[in-house]
């Protein structure tokens, strides 16, 4: 349920206090005003920007890093033997990969956002930007393509008509999927369903 609030009732509550602002007569508000939409289709100025879009995703971050690290060592606490112990390892590579992939973006758009006005930066915000829009690309090769089972399915394949997959790939273990498959076999007190 903390997971629920936490993921659901903090954007919803970010975007009403936004809201709020956006389009309160308030006069203490006034100096915090996010003017959304007055100058472009974003907040007027990098202040604003800091206020309603980065400090946030910070405290996002951290949080997540905070939840990441409880995950772990929930799970470590669940996964003693030496089977569970691979399916712990798995997952636990699998969660760092996508907390790297999806948290590096977010430290991209803080690297564009502040080389944005910098003519002689302007090389690294197109780079951070293409990092940025690729990201559900890297996601799909990381936890699709890239697994052991599914290079085994590809190789000797022909990608286009002129690219050839290695066939080395037909003797690779799948090693991850092995013990998650055992686990799914087995009830809690270790016997075959």
């Amino acid at each position: 349920m903390v997971y629920y609030i936490y993921g659901i009732g903090g954007p919803i509550f970010c975007w009403a206090v936004l809201t709020l602002i956006q389009h309160s007569d308030f006069e203490p508000l006034k100096h915090v005003h996010p003017g959304i939409g007055e100058i472009r289709c974003w907040f007027k100025t990098m202040r604003e920007q800091m206020i309603y879009f980065y400090t946030p995703i910070s405290i996002l971050i951290t949080t997540n890093i905070i939840y990441f690290v409880w995950t772990i060592v929930v799970l470590s606490k669940q996964y003693t033997n030496s089977r569970t112990n691979q399916v712990f390892k798995y997952r636990v590579k699998l969660y760092i990969k996508l907390f790297f992939i999806m948290g590096i973006s977010w430290l991209f758009e803080v690297i564009s956002s502040a080389t944005e006005n910098h003519s002689s930066l302007k090389w690294l915000w197109v780079v951070t930007d293409i990092i940025n829009s690729l990201e559900g690309l890297t996601i799909f090769l990381i936890l699709v393509v890239f697994r052991k089972k599914v290079m085994r399915h590809l190789a000797n394949k022909s990608v286009c008509r002129c690219l050839k997959l290695p066939s080395a790939w037909k003797n690779l273990e799948d090693t991850e999927c092995e013990p998650i498959e055992y686990e799914v076999s087995m009830t809690s007190d270790g016997e075959k369903i």
